[in-house]
């Protein structure tokens, strides 16, 4: 069994990534994203899905 992330892991999850690989840009329909923070303050670049 696999273990469960609550929904407040899974985007911590994705800045802690961004930050080890450096990659600002970022596919999520979270639009929290517009308002986190990558380090030293630096936004990400959220990419919008386009059906």
């Amino acid at each position: 069994m696999s273990p469960r992330v609550s929904r407040t892991e899974r985007p911590l999850s994705l800045v802690v990534l961004s930050e080890r690989l450096n990659i600002a840009a970022i596919l999520s329909l979270d639009s929290d994203f517009d308002v986190y923070r990558r380090f030293r303050r630096q936004p990400f670049q959220r990419v919008p899905l386009q059906p």
